[in-house]
């Protein structure tokens, strides 16, 4: 070998080992901030992963409670159905007690029997 053959093998096997020693510095400075953000990411996927199972039960929860209601309603709509029935039928039987008194008045007007009559008077 000769001399320039020896400064290039020296030159590049210099080059190299900076290159190494700039890789090791900069990898050792790289990795631990990337495992830092790996396990922070981590930690906010679990916590997102919990929030999300939590908003699922509440979510079954509402949709638990939002069925017994319409339950409720139904139940609530049937009973105002049954009380409009009973009003309906406690109208009919008082508009059928009014007619016989009525026509009970109108004999009486007729007869003129709610005038007072004369004897009425000097009885009193």
């Amino acid at each position: 070998m000769n001399v320039d053959e020896l400064d290039l093998e020296t030159e590049t096997r210099q080059r190299v080992e900076r290159w190494i020693e700039e890789s090791q510095y900069l990898l050792g400075r790289i990795i631990p901030g990337i495992i830092l953000e790996r396990d922070r990411l981590r930690v906010r996927a679990e916590a997102a992963e919990d929030a999300c199972e939590q908003l699922g039960r509440e979510a079954a929860n509402l949709r638990k409670e939002v069925s017994e209601l319409h339950l409720e309603i139904q139940s609530l709509r049937s009973q105002l159905a049954e009380i409009g029935e009973a009003a309906g039928a406690v109208i009919e039987h008082l508009t059928q007690s009014i007619h016989p008194m009525h026509q009970i008045q109108q004999k009486l007007q007729q007869g003129n029997l709610m005038e007072p009559k004369p004897y009425a008077v000097a009885v009193s």
